[in-house]
């Protein structure tokens, strides 16, 4: 991912002083991608929790994380059936691992997410 609001090949991760620099920023999908960079590179979902004012914005930083560590787990923090189900089926495409799928409460989604995995053919 490459944010706007630094130099090129600069990076926000790792640092107190970055992620006060992603909450200074006033563009919001600046802000988001800030926050997703860093949770992306530290692994840590919680740094999400900062994206209060657009959930599809924190629903992706938890999918960032979530591929990051190739780990579907994480997308429980999203809660809802829809975008849980494409951050399952993204780190499903990473890790070639659908079996998370069940957990989705949405059967039209639970059903997608499982197709994918029969056609890449992942165990389910």
């Amino acid at each position: 991912m490459t944010l706007v609001c630094v130099q090129p090949g600069a990076s926000f991760a790792g640092s107190t002083e970055s992620l006060a620099k992603c909450a200074s920023e006033t563009n919001v999908f600046v802000r988001v991608g800030c926050y997703s960079e860093i949770a992306a590179a530290e692994g840590d979902p919680e740094i999400c929790g900062q994206i209060k004012d657009h959930f599809l914005g924190y629903a992706n930083c938890i999918s960032e994380v979530a591929m990051s560590k190739r780990d579907a787990v994480i997308c429980e923090h999203i809660g809802k059936d829809h975008p849980k189900g494409l951050c399952i089926i993204k780190v499903g495409q990473i890790t070639g691992d659908y079996s998370y799928c069940a957990s989705i409460g949405t059967a039209s989604w639970r059903s997608a997410c499982e197709a994918k995995g029969a056609q890449s053919g992942a165990a389910n």
